[in-house]
């Protein structure tokens, strides 16, 4: 039988991360296995990410420090909003690095067995020119790779 132990469920905090969530929550359940949910932030290309911020809330603080943080409220409402089964809950992870890559890189990690992720199902011009963050991780993940069609809300 397939031992399902770890599985990574990389998120981007659009409406369609939710329903993946949820999705990954019951496959967790069926195999009492943990759920590690990750968010990646890109660098900005063009600002140093050690660039000092003044904001009037927290002080001075660098954009990457200001970007994991509003990271981290986002992860803490998405989380909140998809109810925990059982004993184990859902571990929260931020990461900085390209995309693709760093979700391979964690899927890599021993112990995960499975990455559920969304795709936006892009075709076409917009899959050529934006390219597919799911499509990169199928090919460079070690573990397999569950995708599902994530509707955005509004979308015919």
């Amino acid at each position: 039988m397939i031992a399902i132990r770890r599985i990574l469920v990389p998120v981007d905090f659009s409406s369609g991360s939710r329903p993946v969530l949820e999705y990954a929550a019951g496959l967790a359940q069926r195999f009492d296995a943990e759920i590690e949910v990750l968010h990646v932030l890109e660098p900005p290309r063009y600002i140093a990410p050690d660039l000092v911020l003044h904001i009037e809330e927290g002080g001075p603080q660098t954009l990457g420090q200001f970007l994991r943080a509003r990271a981290m409220r986002d992860m803490e409402q998405l989380l909140g909003s998809v109810p925990q089964r059982g004993e184990k809950r859902a571990r929260p992870r931020i990461e900085m690095g390209d995309v693709a890559q760093t979700i391979a890189n964690i899927a890599a990690e021993p112990g995960c067995d499975l990455v559920v992720m969304g795709t936006h199902g892009r075709q076409g011009l917009g899959h050529l020119l934006l390219g597919s963050v799911a499509a990169k991780v199928i090919r460079r993940a070690p573990c397999p790779v569950l995708t599902l069609r994530a509707w955005e809300e509004g979308a015919a």
